[in-house]
């Protein structure tokens, strides 16, 4: 090859080079532009069950947060007037549906006068009554809708023992509102906490000054004990699949804490990882040991990550941050303002810290049930 050939090859190779480096730019100038509209585009739904406080009435809506697009009413359900408002919406058969408890008769009446009912594209279905007033069902893995149910004890006397329910935890058939028992005891509270791996559910059983975390196969009936005596009041409970930890939030003499235990295993008793006095942390896990909480400090919505540090996002401002539901890195939160009497819906996204919010209109109780992936729908 002469020398001619040899720097005209040189050339063209350079030419080349510079206008790759150019059309790779543009590329990156036009992602970076779009970022915004397919994070607009990848934002799910929120899924709330929303009434007048004092109301008897109470609707599942869709709301399409960060989109002009007029919330979806999916089904209305009739309830006692001042009834809880507690649900979950999950995929379960291959359909999205909320499954939402409400009190049948006033709330002080009893403690098992609720029912459950199914919403979703099809309207409202009553499926099963008898559950515990103010609980929330939980979905497994495998799809199993599980619920708390009990007859009621004795009333004691002044000084006597306290009162032992006939407790039960079972699954209902979405469909149909068939039960199938997996756990019957006596006892003050067996309350699932969370979902595990599988058919599996965390229960939280109290009797009297003793309480205990057991693990309950809802497809078999089978136990197994996570801490037999569990010192302190337990609540909130989430699950950390990645590190198969269970995260809740727990009362003691001197305090409040975040606390983690091995879901897969008997432990003598939790691990604390946080303490605070703020008696409102609400913690909710987002995976890989990272916890999504209410500041202790009043600023909001805050992260906990594996190194110890807890980290204000507050992307609404100041005020109490309640986690109600997660999807991949984004977090769904109840916020109410340090010094408003308004309250609003927002959804923060952990790795890009986007923010997008809805404010509830005065007088409406607005609960988050859950959040539908983008391009899905109930």
């Amino acid at each position: 090859m002469n020398k001619r050939s040899c720097s005209v090859r040189t050339r063209f190779t350079r030419e080349q080079r510079a206008r790759t480096r150019v059309v790779c730019a543009l590329s990156v100038a036009a992602l970076a532009l779009d970022a915004p509209a397919q994070r607009r585009d990848s934002t799910p739904s929120i899924v709330t069950f929303d009434g007048a406080q004092d109301g008897a009435r109470s609707t599942v809506l869709v709301r399409f947060t960060g989109s002009d697009r007029a919330p979806q009413r999916l089904g209305e359900v009739t309830h006692a007037p001042g009834s809880a408002r507690r649900g979950v919406v999950a995929r379960v058969r291959g359909r999205w549906s909320a499954f939402v408890v409400v009190a049948e008769r006033p709330p002080h009446a009893g403690t098992y006068d609720s029912a459950l009912y199914r919403v979703d594209a099809r309207g409202a279905a009553r499926l099963v009554g008898g559950i515990a007033n103010a609980s929330t069902p939980i979905v497994t893995e495998a799809g199993d809708v599980v619920v708390e149910r009990g007859v009621a004890g004795v009333t004691p006397t002044a000084r006597g023992p306290l009162r032992e329910d006939a407790l039960e935890i079972a699954a209902v058939d979405s469909e149909t509102g068939a039960l199938r028992t997996a756990l019957r005891r006596r006892g003050q509270l067996a309350f699932v906490g969370t979902a595990l791996r599988g058919h599996e559910v965390l229960v939280y059983t109290v009797d009297g000054p003793s309480s205990a975390l057991v693990s309950l196969d809802v497809a078999t009936g089978a136990t197994r004990p996570i801490i037999a005596n569990l010192q302190g009041i337990a609540r909130d409970f989430s699950y950390d699949r990645a590190r198969d930890t269970v995260v809740f939030a727990r009362g003691t003499a001197e305090g409040y804490e975040l606390a983690t235990v091995a879901a897969s295993g008997a432990s003598a008793s939790a691990t604390p990882v946080f303490r605070t006095q703020s008696e409102h942390l609400m913690p909710l896990s987002i995976g890989s040991g990272r916890v999504v909480l209410d500041s202790p400090d009043g600023r909001g919505l805050a992260v906990f990550d594996p190194r110890g540090a807890i980290r204000a996002l507050s992307p609404l401002g100041s005020g109490i941050d309640r986690p109600r539901a997660v999807s991949g890195d984004w977090v769904a939160f109840e916020h109410r303002a340090t010094r408003a009497a308004t309250t609003a819906h927002g959804l923060h996204h952990c790795a890009h810290g986007t923010t997008v919010s809805t404010t509830i209109e005065s007088g409406t109780d607005s609960v988050i049930l859950g959040l539908i992936p983008a391009g899905e729908s109930l």
